[in-house]
């Protein structure tokens, strides 16, 4: 197993120590476990309004969830990003998160594309770390961004797109 290197800020202490403990527990997960995302650095804001999540749609996500055989889904949408992350026993077209979530034309498509990153297990892991830490925010170092980590994971456990407490 592979040892994960931990950012200095998660190092110090004051990130929730749960969250690392489920990483490495469950590190046989990763091979599942994905992310597909937009932010501040890969779309510029008139795309990044069109695949925010609208307020109230839970009910979206479950629709998505169950409609591409995602195992979990959990989705982080704020003004500088929209980002899902995922397991699934089958391969999922990370573009397919998006268009589920709202209608896009061909040319906001080509866009959208252009923008999308994907990463896979550890590196999605990774990367997740980076955007709690606020090491992948506009500016850097940014607390705001924990809660809003926090409160996705909320809602998701709240409507049981995922099957841990």
């Amino acid at each position: 197993m592979e040892i994960i290197s931990l950012p200095p800020a998660l190092q110090s202490g004051w990130f929730v120590p749960h969250v690392v403990t489920y990483f490495v527990a469950y590190a046989g997960l990763f091979a599942s476990f994905a992310l597909a995302g937009v932010n501040h650095k890969t779309a510029p804001v008139w795309l990044r309004e069109k695949v925010v999540l609208p307020p109230g749609g839970e009910a979206m996500l479950e629709a998505i969830k169950t409609r591409l055989g995602l195992t979990e889904l959990i989705v982080l949408s704020t003004c500088n990003r929209t980002e899902f992350y995922w397991t699934s026993t089958s391969p999922v077209a990370p573009i397919a998160l998006f268009t589920e979530l709202c209608p896009l034309g061909p040319e906001n498509l080509l866009q959208l594309g252009a923008g999308l990153y994907t990463l896979k297990g550890l590196e999605a892991a990774r990367h997740l770390f980076d955007v709690v830490c606020g090491l992948d925010s506009l500016v850097t170092g940014e607390t705001q961004i924990l809660n809003q980590v926090k409160r996705a994971y909320e809602r998701s456990r709240h409507h049981r797109r995922h099957p841990y407490p």
